[in-house]
């Protein structure tokens, strides 16, 4: 309740020392089964009777959730007057047949510490356990309120530990005049038999988990409690026993097993916490009586033999639950599983720029350092969550370092080794004295060769499909891969291309000193770039076919492993499988938005010595090299490049690719209106089409004929065979082709002064590009989609959609025009209307949409509805 209190509600709050007032109506959520929609009105008066005492009694609400009340007094006497006007004007109050309201407050007194616009600091977190240790119609106060409320009368209820608190509180209750002084047990740790360790600090980020977790408990007999090592299993299932103590009358015990070495002796050490002599199951289960009883088994994963005497405890014992904390499930009958995965490290999602590894690292600094402020660390602190996988672990050793580094100097020694991360904590377990140790338990409990898959995740950037893991590892991981998820030492996802595994980036500098260690790396390495040299090759023909977004999706999740192989290949001067892969897959580049990132690959391969030697792969990264210059306009550096690998092609005999080739060179050519030459490299395109008998090359020659025609004999006989080419196309499911045709139609249509069909087109050209996955040519759109309605006079969306167009084209690596026309774009149109000033102030605002949102805008049949949405103007 409000461990997360809600800023800016009050301002000119009362400091130094003042009392805390918490509140809310016990068994609420019964209140409202039984009420139904009578349940607001009972809620409402509620809130009427608790506020109106406040207001009498000069306190400050602070906040609400649900029906719950957040206040404050500058006096404890006047916090004791408002909670019995309370409870006294809620018994007298008149409410409907199962609607009697019973509310437990809490009182405090300590430091008004301010933190931004409310209070902080660990006052308000003791008052608002006091609250909810309490029940319906009791006030339960600390001493220190006692103390400065002197004449209010109370009953002593002893010390008691609060959750999540390590100092324990004497507490008291008030009593109210005219009402029941008697109840049940405070809901504190101690209000019930039990061994739960004492924790030094708040458990952050973990608020949903720990809801989830206890109301599982409530649901199953045995919950398993996984997750990787170091993600805080231990100090969750503590949180959550915590949590669950009022409902055992028995009590909740924790039973550490990282100590225990042999599966025989679990029974004994369960025995041994609970003061039990029996140590076989049936014979324990008489012992501990009838009453429900709650055991947590830590660190079960080295112990799985003993999982059948487990069974049989809990068979023998019908009162009994037990939640297992385990890297792997125990695989038992009635087993209900909890995966705990680290904490969220993305800025976002509801977090605004702190998410909960932030969170835990700024806390765990600031014990480590009082002077540490986040705000001048954000986003060092950021990216070093990010790096360590929002591990809680991993987050609490590196924020321990900020006593005698900074988060950019550890993120900058993290980067090189994780060594750093070890703990001097003497009370912290052997196996969490360093991230190092925690992995290392977790491998140790590994078989060989499930040790041998996970060694293979160090070669991989950004995770592996199962084919890929399986090529590394050299045979069959379906059992081991299985087991390592199941450990949660492997993270499995969904991805475009199915199944995709990943290890934290802890996980894979161990296993990478595991391979080393064992002289495994090179091996591994050369396995991995086979894959992905592989993969390249028979990627290829799905990015012009009707799969192409589906494999630019694919090749996408993969383009970490591309990086890592191709500077791999390039640092051993092969250059050979370097050209290979980029003249492979040079249309995912484009399609995705990396043509520079490819351009940068093939100058640094083509700079390796003799990389001109003749060949096959040759040819291929000249014609990606021509494709990029040909994208980015520069049709001479095309022109230059297809002719080499024309000459290259001849030389190794290959008509395939000497086919593509003759038609790069000529669809180059008709750009810089060589048309004659031009049309002799296509004719000679069309003979080694026909002989190896490529009908989708056969359709390139057409629309690259097509544009020559509209050269030299006028636009309407261009457009008539473009069009033509167009219906192929998309019969073909060609959708990237098709897209990059409908490119040229559009700007035959601004020509030719037709923007309503140009506007059309373009639009077309958007829906097949989204078809297709391929965003450079939706930027490419929408630039022709800004052309026309500028022409038309929309100078204002067009604006927009041109700076967005211009902004992405920029981020891609493409230039203006791959078809070289003499067509005014939309920027100098919208200078000679508007002047340039007010030009690059429009387009300023339209290079801040994202790709995303300028393509809806560019797409939209009413631009001012669209105009509307993204610059915020009333219609």
């Amino acid at each position: 309740m409000f461990d997360d209190l809600a800023t800016g509600i009050v301002s000119g709050l009362p400091t130094g020392t003042v009392t805390f007032f918490f509140s809310d109506i016990e068994g609420s959520t019964k209140t409202l089964q039984r009420l139904g929609h009578e349940f607001r009105e009972v809620l409402d008066r509620h809130s009427v009777i608790v506020r109106s005492a406040l207001e009498d009694y000069h306190g400050i609400e602070l906040g609400t959730e649900g029906d719950s009340f957040f206040a404050v007094f500058t006096t404890a006497p006047d916090a004791i007057g408002a909670a019995i006007a309370v409870d006294q004007r809620l018994a007298e109050a008149d409410w409907p047949d199962g609607g009697t309201i019973k509310v437990r407050i809490g009182l405090h007194s300590g430091m008004g510490e301010l933190g931004g616009a409310n209070y902080g600091g660990l006052d308000v977190h003791r008052a608002a356990r006091i609250s909810a240790a309490g029940h319906g119609g009791q006030v339960v106060v600390s001493e220190a309120t006692k103390v400065l409320a002197f004449d209010a009368e109370y009953i002593d209820l002893g010390t008691h530990r609060l959750k999540d608190l390590e100092r324990p509180e004497h507490l008291y209750q008030l009593i109210v005049p005219g009402l029941p002084d008697s109840f049940p047990p405070l809901r504190t740790i101690d209000a019930r038999p039990n061994n739960l360790p004492t924790v030094a600090s708040r458990l952050i980020g973990r608020e949903e988990a720990t809801g989830q977790l206890l109301e599982s408990i409530r649901s199953h007999r045995l919950v398993t409690l996984t997750g990787p090592g170091g993600v805080g299993k231990t100090r969750l299932a503590i949180e959550v026993a915590g949590e669950a103590l009022a409902d055992f009358e028995a009590g909740v015990f924790f039973i550490p097993l990282a100590p225990v070495t042999d599966p025989a002796l679990v029974l004994s050490g369960i025995a041994a916490e609970l003061g039990l002599d029996e140590v076989r199951a049936v014979e324990m289960a008489r012992a501990l009586g009838p009453e429900a009883r709650l055991l947590i088994l830590d660190n079960m994963e080295h112990l799985i033999e003993a999982v059948p005497s487990i069974g049989e405890l809990l068979s023998a014992h019908p009162a009994l639950k037990i939640l297992v904390t385990s890297q792997v499930p125990l695989r038992i009958s009635g087993e209900s599983v909890f995966r705990l995965a680290p904490l969220m490290v993305d800025r976002g999602d509801g977090f605004g720029d702190r998410s909960p590894a932030v969170e835990l690292f700024a806390n765990r600094a600031s014990g480590a350092d009082p002077g540490f402020s986040l705000d001048d660390h954000l986003e060092d602190v950021t990216e070093l969550v990010s790096l360590l996988g929002g591990l809680p672990l991993a987050v609490e050793l590196a924020a321990a370092r900020v006593n005698v580094l900074t988060p950019a100097q550890i993120l900058e020694r993290l980067q090189r080794d994780s060594s750093l991360l070890a703990s001097r904590a003497s009370d912290a377990p052997q196996r969490h004295r360093s991230l190092n140790d925690a992995i290392a338990w977790s491998y140790d409990l590994l078989s060989p060769s499930q040790q041998s898959v996970l060694r293979s995740f160090a070669v991989f950037r950004g995770g592996g499909t199962f084919a890929a893991i399986e090529e590394v590892s050299g045979r069959d991981v379906v059992d081991d891969l299985a087991e390592l998820v199941d450990r949660s030492l492997v993270l499995s996802e969904t991805a475009s291309s199915g199944k995709r595994f990943d290890v934290l980036d802890s996980v894979r500098q161990f296993s990478a000193l595991q391979l080393a260690e064992r002289e495994e790396t090179t091996g591994a390495e050369a396995h991995h770039s086979s894959f992905f040299v592989n993969l390249a090759r028979s990627s290829a023909d799905d990015l012009v076919g009707r799969h192409a977004a589906r494999r630019l999706a694919a090749l996408s999740d993969d383009h970490e492993n591309f990086q890592s192989t191709l500077g791999r290949l390039l640092t051993s001067g092969d250059f050979e499988r370097g050209f290979d892969i980029i003249g492979s897959i040079w249309r995912y580049y484009r399609g995705v938005g990396r043509l520079g990132e490819a351009a940068l690959w093939l100058d640094r391969l083509f700079a390796l010595p003799d990389s001109d030697t003749p060949s096959g792969p040759l040819v291929k990264a000249l014609m990606a090299r021509g494709a990029i210059a040909y994208w980015r306009g520069e049709f001479s550096q095309a022109v230059d490049d297809y002719r080499t690998a024309v000459q290259t092609a001849v030389a190794v005999g290959d008509p395939h690719l000497e086919a593509h080739a003759y038609f790069g060179l000529g669809s180059s050519l008709g750009n810089l209106r060589m048309f004659d030459e031009g049309n002799a490299a296509l004719e000679s395109a069309r003979i080694l089409y026909m002989q190896v008998n490529d009908q989708l090359g056969l359709a390139d020659l057409l629309s690259a004929e097509a544009l020559h025609l509209m050269f030299a004999e006028g636009i309407e006989p261009g457009l008539k065979q473009m069009r033509e080419a167009l219906a192929i196309y998309e019969d073909m499911e060609q959708f990237v082709m098709a897209g990059s045709l409908n490119l040229a139609i559009a700007s035959a249509s601004v020509l030719n002064g037709d923007f309503d069909e140009a506007r059309r087109v373009a639009q077309h050209s958007i829906d097949l590009a989204d078809r297709a996955g391929d965003r450079f040519v939706a930027a490419w759109a929408m630039e022709w989609v800004a052309t026309a309605i500028v022409a038309q006079g929309n100078t204002e969306t067009g604006g927009l959609l041109a700076g967005a167009a211009a902004e992405a084209r920029d981020r891609m690596g493409g230039g203006w025009t791959p078809m070289n026309m003499d067509i005014q774009d939309a920027r100098s149109r919208l200078v000679e209307i508007l002047g340039e000033t007010a030009t690059k102030e429009l387009m300023a605002r339209g290079a801040k949409l994202s790709l995303d949102q300028a393509i809806e805008l560019a797409r939209s049949r009413e631009t001012s509805i669209g105009l509307n949405r993204y610059t915020g103007r009333e219609s």
